[in-house]
């Protein structure tokens, strides 16, 4: 039992030193934020584009509910499979990307 707890107490030290390391930041994307922002949970950016402009290798760009039209064009994909950029949907929300501008009149 002592032995089980101890391996588990390094393996939590070590998640804990190498977790922000090996999975980088994670960016915020909602209509309602403002690309101003820091592209946190609460601090949302506004568009996916410049989520792209800082998102670096390892880090997970977050796109919230609602229909993004905008053209993405990423500065950096990546370094490996390993540690690139994950562009993703908030879990449970619809996001849809188009290229397309809306019509009206």
């Amino acid at each position: 039992m002592k032995r089980l707890l101890v391996w588990l107490a390094l393996l939590w030290v070590g998640l804990a030193i190498t977790w922000p390391v090996a999975w980088g930041e994670e960016f915020h994307v909602s209509l309602k934020g403002d690309d101003a922002n820091v592209g946190s949970l609460a601090a949302p950016l506004r568009s996916i584009s410049a989520a792209a402009t800082v998102a670096s290798a390892g880090d997970v760009v977050t796109v919230h509910e609602g229909v993004y039209r905008e053209q993405i064009n990423p500065v950096r994909g990546g370094t490996s499979d390993d540690k690139r950029v994950v562009y993703q949907a908030a879990a449970g929300e619809r996001v849809v990307i188009k290229g397309s501008e809306r019509i009206t009149g």
